[in-house]
């Protein structure tokens, strides 16, 4: 009971009997002060190095005022904190910091040091000086995120009237400041067939959206709103410098209308990620940022804002949480290019049909090494034109070794109709390097 007394001084029903006030207590209490006193300077140098050294490993430099880390019950550092004290125990305040670096007023962290990795200038922090990432990545993309209702008319027989309901709800993102915006086929499935949509923007209004094309394959459509004047648009990122780990921001409208905009944070949990969602397959960016049904077709953001992933699926198997799922943003800057271009996505095309590994020992009559077997050439196609023929095996395309059908599809996805590109072939033993010009994959694969 002692050591309960001297730790808090107070009985669990009030004051604890014979605790008194008296000379030795009042002793004490200057003593405390004193070493108070002491561990504040100290804390504070303490503080301060550890806060610079966590930011600036990381790539982050903090602009404007406070570092908001704290270290062995040190306080944290400035008015507006949150737990803050300016004055007390373990506070950073003005004048040199700790580990050599120099502040240039109340709270400063060391100038100098690096913004977000691959930027030169250092994120604005809050009101209160105060920083984390996902504040302004919301505060950023938040005027670009939309509302995407699907709404029918439904008729009540016995009330002999028409009502307009909602029969599904979905978030989008704009993409382009003219009124184009990048959502889930899903979101705008019932539209296509026959329903109405209707967009909410972030000011508040409600308008009318058009789909203007989609793509089953990849689960991405556009929508168009007429706006009368440009809207916020956000930018999409670089999915491929993407690294495990890093700090992710989802943004959506969960539930529908009531939780607009509701903003999670995660981390990129993995990368290339193959999921089968009926007859088709996804490569997709995995996250433990929550996505609900509702976000369907919102941002997937990184620290600086830019949008890195199409939230699109969650896995829900009892026991498993917090895995979703988002298409990455580079495939998303090519299929929205082609629609709004086009309509359609015009998907590159070689014109053979190919098989693998020992699949292959059935032309072969043992199991292909390396390449891929050439089982036929469509007249007419690239590939024939190219003078690439059946029983080649197929080496390389665009100077990438394709020794699976995967292999083969990545290096068509990233290219474009009517791009020209070596391919490698071997023939009779002897190794052949053909150009081929690729055309557009028909909506029908010839007979």
């Amino acid at each position: 009971m002692d050591g309960d007394r001297l730790d808090s001084g107070w009985a669990r029903g009030g004051g604890r009997p014979g605790w008194g006030w008296g000379p030795r207590q009042a002793h004490l209490l200057v003593l405390a002060l004193v070493a108070g006193l002491i561990g504040a300077i100290v804390g504070g140098a303490l503080v301060a190095g550890v806060g610079l050294h966590w930011l600036e490993a990381s790539g982050w430099s903090h602009a404007g005022g406070q570092v908001a880390l704290t270290a062995g019950g040190g306080a944290t550092t400035g008015p507006g904190v949150p737990g803050g004290d300016a004055s007390g125990a373990g506070a950073l305040a003005g004048g040199a910091a700790a580990g050599g670096a120099s502040a240039s007023g109340p709270g400063a962290v060391a100038s100098g040091s690096p913004a977000w990795p691959g930027e030169t200038a250092a994120p604005a922090a809050g009101p209160a000086g105060f920083y984390w990432p996902a504040v302004e990545v919301a505060r950023t993309l938040g005027p670009t995120v939309v509302g995407i209702s699907t709404l029918s008319e439904v008729y009540d027989w016995w009330g002999g009237r028409t009502y307009t309901v909602e029969t599904s709800s979905g978030t989008g993102v704009v993409f382009d400041a003219a009124g184009l915006i990048v959502t889930n086929f899903h979101v705008v499935e019932g539209a296509v067939r026959g329903g109405r949509l209707q967009v909410s923007l972030a000011d508040g209004r409600r308008l009318d959206g058009t789909v203007v094309g989609y793509d089953r394959a990849t689960d991405l459509a556009v929508v168009r709103v007429s706006a009368g004047g440009p809207l916020p648009a956000a930018v999409l990122g670089d999915s491929d410098r993407l690294q495990v780990g890093e700090l992710a921001v989802a943004m959506g409208n969960p539930v529908g209308r009531e939780f607009m905009r509701t903003v999670t944070v995660g981390v990129i949990s993995g990368l290339n990620r193959t999921i089968q969602q009926g007859d088709r397959e996804f490569e997709l960016i995995q996250t433990d940022a929550a996505i609900n049904p509702g976000n369907s077709g919102g941002p997937l953001a990184n620290v600086r804002g830019e949008v890195v992933g199409i939230n699109t699926i969650k896995l829900v198997i009892q026991g498993v949480e917090n895995m979703g799922f988002a298409i990455p943003s580079n495939t998303v800057r090519r299929v929205v290019a082609d629609i709004a271009q086009y309509g359609r996505v015009m998907r590159p095309w070689l014109g053979v049909t190919v098989t693998e590994g020992e699949a292959a020992a059935r032309y072969l009559r043992h199991p292909l090494a390396y390449g891929l077997y050439v089982v036929e050439v469509y007249p007419g196609h690239p590939a024939a034109r190219a003078g690439i023929k059946g029983g080649d095996i197929l080496v390389s395309l665009g100077g990438t070794p394709v020794n699976s059908i995967d292999d083969l599809e990545r290096v068509l996805a990233q290219s474009r109709v009517g791009q020209s590109l070596s391919v490698v072939v071997e023939r009779g033993g002897r190794r052949l390097t053909l150009t081929v010009v690729l055309g557009e994959m028909p909506a029908q694969l010839p007979g």
